[in-house]
């Protein structure tokens, strides 16, 4: 857990959850490849506060099984630690830079060493795939002061080593119009504390933009239930019959006064990198 403090707020990057010891999923089925490194069951923890979850905890199971939570996958690292990520094109995942380095010894994570596992739910899983290339957002310094303005370009987009053949989720055409400062939205992740089963929270809210650093670098502020290992699961918004990927969910903030607000990136971080992706 890394924070810094920064204008009255500490700062806290929702890390890839580490999992000690780690064991590697059976092959599912002849031919199946390995989705690499998931960890052995553990005893639940007690009831304490888990950062970025409110006392009510919005968050319940979804069917991994059915779209668009299919496509949302855990992204595993052989040295340890998972991330969540969301399939955007046959062969191409995005989630949060954060997520592909490796702070302890400060370098960026060999893509071969990455596993992206769609639809994993307790050892089943709809597709897998393992990184062949990062693109990494060229302004984001992965360091473990945090602060505001770097987590605001804090987006990486996986190219996989086959196609999967799964339905991928849109990204918006552009930003969220936030009426009233708010828009409403919902996250699915990995969280640390369910990370063999995906949940989400569909009924929460971004509720406030800020401009940290350069005037066009944007976070936003929203009030999902999410927690450590749920780093880059995309904020979702379904509107019109469709369902959009609108950001990327990467950090935990506590203000001065103790209240806690998750972190995203807002497509508009990403949006030009995607013209380098193959649909």
């Amino acid at each position: 857990m890394l924070g810094a403090q920064r204008r009255g707020l500490v700062i806290f990057l929702a890390l890839p959850l580490v999992l000690t010891p780690a064991a590697v999923l059976a092959q599912q089925a002849k031919g199946t490849a390995d989705p690499g490194p998931v960890a052995t069951p553990t005893q639940a923890a007690p009831p304490l506060h888990k950062m970025g979850v409110s006392a009510k905890d919005r968050r319940r199971r979804v069917d991994s099984s059915q779209w668009p939570w299919s496509s949302l996958g855990r992204i595993n690292r052989v040295i340890g630690g998972h991330c969540t990520g969301a399939l955007i094109a046959a062969n191409w995942v995005l989630t949060a830079a954060h997520c592909l380095y490796n702070f302890n010894d400060r370098r960026w994570a060999i893509p071969s060493d990455v596993h992206f596992v769609a639809g994993y739910d307790r050892g089943k899983f709809a597709g897998h795939g393992i990184a062949k290339r990062f693109v990494l957002s060229p302004g984001f310094i992965p360091r473990s002061n945090g602060d505001l303005g770097d987590i605001t370009r804090d987006w990486a987009l996986i190219e996989l080593d086959r196609k999967l053949d799964l339905k991928p989720i849109p990204i918006a055409a552009q930003d969220l119009t936030l009426g009233n400062g708010q828009a409403h939205v919902a996250v699915a992740g990995y969280s640390g504390d369910f990370r063999e089963v995906l949940t989400a929270d569909q009924d929460c809210d971004v509720i406030a933009q800020l401009t940290p650093g350069p005037a066009d670098a944007k976070l936003w502020l929203h009030d999902c239930d999410e927690t450590f290992g749920a780093s880059g699961a995309p904020l979702l918004h379904a509107a019109g019959g469709k369902t959009e990927i609108v950001g990327i969910q990467n950090a935990i903030i506590t203000t001065g006064e103790g209240r806690e607000f998750s972190t995203a990136v807002p497509l508009s971080a990403f949006h030009a990198a995607l013209s380098q992706i193959s649909r």
